[in-house]
């Protein structure tokens, strides 16, 4: 397990410093605080609400079958992303 964090950690942080640099990008004028504020909010109902999911799945399912939707979800949205940024590349 202890070998398995830091992937976690590093994807946590890229994620976030991503996603903060791009409220720069979206956010009103004169709203950034408020702005951030919703996006940590935000941030920390999703991992409630993926915890709670997470926690509901590995009683149903078992931890095998939880990593592997976990894995089938990660591909799905590198996959998205990769089809979204793919039409934009130059």
């Amino acid at each position: 397990m202890m070998l398995v964090l830091p992937v976690s950690g590093a994807a946590g942080a890229a994620q976030g410093i991503t996603t903060t640099a791009l409220l720069d990008d979206i956010a009103e004028p004169g709203t950034l605080t408020g702005s951030y504020a919703l996006l940590v909010s935000c941030g920390l109902a999703g991992s409630a609400a993926g915890y709670a999911v997470g926690g509901t799945l590995v009683s149903a399912a078992g931890i095998r079958d939880t990593l592997l939707v976990a894995a089938a979800a990660g591909l799905a949205a590198a996959g998205w992303y990769a089809i979204r940024i793919g039409g934009q590349a130059k």
